[in-house]
């Protein structure tokens, strides 16, 4: 079963698969075939002993390429001899030698009937097939004494007449035939015999007494209609009782076990036909409530198995394009194709009611199978029966369907009023062994869905992916030109589109990035960021700041100090800490001292951001430890609380106020105080004045009316909380690339080497010198690629209007977002080298060149762009050269690389120094 909720068009369509809600078993026999003496569908079809290919003709005179194809379907049972054929049908012309069988005029086809084929052809082919047969009774000229002989033939082991007929012509052991209908629409107007439904119901009910008497393991099968009609509720009322007489007093049994409805679809619209077997959806609804009427009305006890319905004739078919007295041949549509699929589906969706179905017919006759002399040709009904015989069995699993729908005029009309009929026709099952499969029939004429699937997720090797599709609704397969067929292909369980939380989504597509982050977007940060901001609820700096508008006004206050001209001012800070870490590296290197990698490079970056922002380092590299309790504050306000606390904002003000109420410790706190401290010291002259550094250029700006005091702390706070991990952790990638990728090493080594050889950098590298070194800037491009600081998605909320991205319709309010990993490793942007370390690639054209910066999000993008980014490379373009020309690095022995991530994706990773030899 499959529940629907309509949505306006543009809204994102999604599926919702529950594999652990089996809602009932699917009987195999829904895949059932037919065969009629009409048209080619026998003679030409499955016996064809006079083709001039003998190569496709077996012993038996029968097709074996038909019988190849029925073994790839797996068809379990197969209808027989007809079809209005069967209501002038006397078996007994059809058996014995062939020599001796009568030619008949055929009335319903018009025709003639050699009986070259009968009883003993068929199940000698049934037999090579595999396959269970279906007999049709002839309710038309047929007598009840004529039916029971039949019965007799096929099934008895007595020693009695039409059982010794049977091995008089060759066949000792009884065919034991199940499956027996009473009758073929009765009801037409086209048939010999026509019915009234009080005749019908009178006839059968009789018939199926004197059959059950003689064979009482049979399952009969009564004649309905559409299942919507008054036939059907007058027959199953008279017909469905319980008569322990003619069952021996069995409680267990039915009399008529199976309730039979035929119905064909088709229409010129292609959106109409593709929709109309949802119908026959409807007709199942309506004619299992008609059974389960009966039943009551009848006291028929709940021990006696509820009947099913034989839906034994259904398929597209337009008797004027394609007349049965003439064969029947229909040319099948791409617009067909999915018709099939949806009526699949529908007995799919309806297994707890649908026993059996059968298309009519098997072959040639309104058939997915044509032959010709020289073989098969498969028409575009084949492909989507293959692939329902082939993997939706098993077990119908609940489902819910969220699209739009077509709302035209329907055929028949009346499915307007009565059926949903949504874009996207949907069915899953689960086999027995725990596959689940989904069929997906998109019904519109000229539009994909992307679609959010929730509730099944792919096991280690990925989705297969069948896709049944055409270049257009009315292409058709032909002889020697298959134009539409079987796109096999596996997914990898991904797709632009991850929903990560409520209301909530991650992006991959490259074609988001710009209207998302470009410049001038409308897009906005979302409250994720509040926590970020520092422990006032509308306190806010320029990382947390949502407001486009503010946070502009904010950057433009104080961007001059980040600026790449500011950058002159800061290196003389830069350069002391340089010569600090390479004396404490040496010490490390003389003793054989091991020491985690990040630790230490987020030492060093975090005393840089004390030099350059506060006039003095915080020591970290002199003490070997976190003395202050800072880093552990920041990591606490970064990683472990604000990038968890984000994802349920409003959450942060009561965590707060219960803080506070229970005095708990609060790393905002310690931040706070250091940055007061640190202000006050600068204020009363106790720290150093004369240095162009981030404080002394605030105190500047606050002199002269361009910022507060609130500006001052959130500067200063901004570069202490953010300063140092980014380009701690960039360092630590760098090295660990170069590590693990020993050529682009000794590239890069032979180019800093040359450069020093040539006087291009200086004992103590300049920024401008480090950006010169081509190939370093490469190795930093590509490390940041492959290790970018921030691991989850950059939040934005879709502005008013909403926004398609990625092609999906996000209305306003949603939150959106690319994490720069998945955008890192897209291979439609890197190539599919993406997992390999190849600073090369930003070597290339300038144009190659610039559209990969374009595609970085290693400092964000657009006007959100990390302010603080040209600080990090400055101290990346700096101290590399040093690391590298003097020091080899080596993890030590049992240390793996390793990541923690919230916010930031920090790394973990002991090494080991020596001194290289130059």
């Amino acid at each position: 079963m499959t529940t629907f909720t309509k949505l306006a068009d543009g809204e994102q369509a999604s599926i919702s698969v529950y594999p652990t809600h089996k809602l009932s078993k699917i009987d195999d026999n829904i895949y059932g075939g037919f065969t009629e003496h009409m048209g080619r569908c026998i003679y030409g079809g499955l016996y064809d002993p006079e083709n001039p290919n003998k190569d496709l003709i077996d012993e038996n005179g029968f097709r074996i390429d038909v019988i190849e194809a029925m073994q790839e379907l797996n068809v379990p049972v197969v209808r027989y001899p007809g079809g209005n054929f069967v209501a002038t049908y006397h078996w007994l012309d059809g058996v014995g030698p062939r020599e001796k069988r009568p030619r008949r005029p055929e009335l319903a086809w018009l025709g003639v009937e050699t009986n070259e084929f009968g009883t003993n052809e068929f199940m000698k082919w049934c037999e090579v097939v595999g396959t269970e047969p279906y007999f049709a009774l002839n309710f038309g000229t047929g007598t009840l004494d004529e039916a029971l002989g039949w019965l007799e033939y096929c099934n008895s082991t007595q020693d009695t007449y039409y059982a010794n007929l049977r091995r008089e012509h060759g066949r000792e052991k009884p065919y034991n035939v199940k499956y027996w209908a009473l009758g073929n629409e009765c009801w037409g107007p086209w048939q010999v015999e026509q019915m009234t439904k009080e005749d019908y119901a009178k006839k059968a009910y009789q018939w199926a007494k004197a059959l059950k008497l003689l064979d009482p393991s049979v399952i009969l099968i009564l004649c309905g209609e559409t299942g919507h009609s008054s036939w059907d509720h007058y027959v199953l009322k008279e017909c469905i009782k319980f008569d322990q007489h003619t069952l021996g007093g069995d409680t267990t049994a039915n009399l008529i076990d199976m309730h039979s409805i035929h119905i064909y679809t088709a229409c010129d619209d292609p959106v109409k036909n593709a929709v109309a077997p949802r119908s026959a959806e409807r007709a199942i609804e309506i004619c299992a409530s008609l059974i389960d009427l009966a039943r009551i009305e009848n006291n028929v006890p709940p021990t006696v198995p509820r009947q099913t319905i034989c839906f034994d004739e259904w398929n597209v078919w337009d008797p004027k394009r394609a007349p049965g007295d003439i064969g029947a041949e229909e040319r099948y549509t791409l617009s067909d194709a999915l018709a099939v699929a949806v009526w699949l589906n529908v007995f799919v969706r309806q297994s707890k009611y649908v026993g059996m179905a059968n298309i009519a017919q098997s072959v040639n006759v309104i058939s997915p199978l044509m032959t010709h002399k020289d073989g098969l040709m498969k028409q575009t009904t084949w492909w989507p029966l293959l692939l329902f015989c082939k993997y939706m069995r098993g077990w119908t699993v609940a489902t819910h369907v969220s699209s739009g729908s077509y709302d035209g005029v329907t055929e028949p009309k009346w499915m307007k009023a009565a059926v949903d009929t949504p874009w996207l026709d949907v069915s899953a099952t689960i086999s027995d062994d725990g596959w689940v499969s989904m069929a997906v029939v998109n019904v519109h004429q000229t539009q994909s869905f992307g679609i959010e699937l929730d509730g099944v997720r792919p096991k280690e090797g990925g989705v297969k992916k069948y896709v049944v599709t055409g270049a257009s609704w009315d292409v058709v397969n032909t002889e020697g030109s298959e134009k539409v067929g079987i796109e096999e292909s596996e997914w990898d369980g991904k797709g632009p589109i991850v929903r990560i939380a409520p209301n909530r989504f991650s992006l991959s597509d490259p074609s988001a990035l710009r209207p998302i982050y470009g410049v001038g977007s409308h897009f906005t940060k979302s409250d994720y960021y509040t926590p970020f901001g520092g422990p006032m609820v509308n306190h806010k700096d320029i990382f947390s700041e949502t407001d486009n508008a503010k946070h502009a006004a904010g950057r433009r206050a104080v961007a001059h100090m980040y600026a790449m001209s500011a950058l002159v001012s800061y290196e003389p800070f830069v350069n002391k800490v340089n010569a600090q870490f390479m004396e404490k590296l040496a010490g490390f290197a003389s003793h054989r001292q091991s020491f985690d990698l990040f630790t230490w490079m987020q030492f060093y970056a975090f005393d840089v951001i004390g030099e350059i922002t506060l006039g003095r380092s915080f020591g970290l590299l002199d003490a070997g430890f976190d003395k202050d309790g800072l880093l552990d504050a920041i990591d606490f306000g970064n990683v472990r609380y604000s990038s968890k606390i984000g994802l349920l904002p409003e959450f942060h003000p009561w965590w707060l106020w219960i803080s506070t109420k229970l005095s708990l410790p609060s790393h905002w706190k310690t931040i706070q105080q250091v940055i007061g401290r640190e202000i006050g010291a600068r204020m009363k002259g106790e720290a150093a004045t004369d240095r162009e550094d981030f404080l002394a250029k605030c105190i500047e700006s606050n002199k002269a009316g361009k910022m507060d005091q609130k500006g001052t702390n959130n500067v200063i706070g901004m570069n202490i909380g953010a300063g140092s991990d980014t380009t701690g952790i960039s360092l630590s990638a760098v090295i660990y690339f170069l590590m693990k990728n020993p050529r682009c090493m000794k590239q890069l080594r032979e180019e800093i080497d040359t450069a020093v050889q040539e006087g291009a950098i200086s004992s103590i590298v300049t920024f401008q010198e480090g950006q010169k070194l081509s190939y370093l800037q490469a190795v930093i491009k590509e490390a940041l690629r492959m290790h970018a600081a921030v691991g989850t998605i950059l939040s934005r909320v879709v502005p008013e209007g909403g926004a398609k991205l990625a092609g999906r319709y996000f209305p306003a309010g949603t939150t959106v977002g690319i994490n720069p990993w998945v955008l890192h490793n897209d291979k439609s942007i890197w190539g599919e080298d993406v997992h390999e370390f190849k600073p090369e690639r930003w070597l290339g054209p300038s144009e190659q060149v610039t559209m990969l910066e374009k595609h970085s999000l290693a400092f964000g993008a657009g006007a959100r762009t990390c302010i603080g980014k040209n600080i990090s490379l400055l101290e990346l373009s700096k101290l590399l050269p040093h690391l590298l020309r003097q020091y080899d690095f080596s993890a030590t022995p049992g240390s793996e690389w390793g990541t923690e991530s919230g916010w930031f994706v920090k790394p973990k990773l002991e090494v080991l120094i020596t001194e290289r030899v130059v």
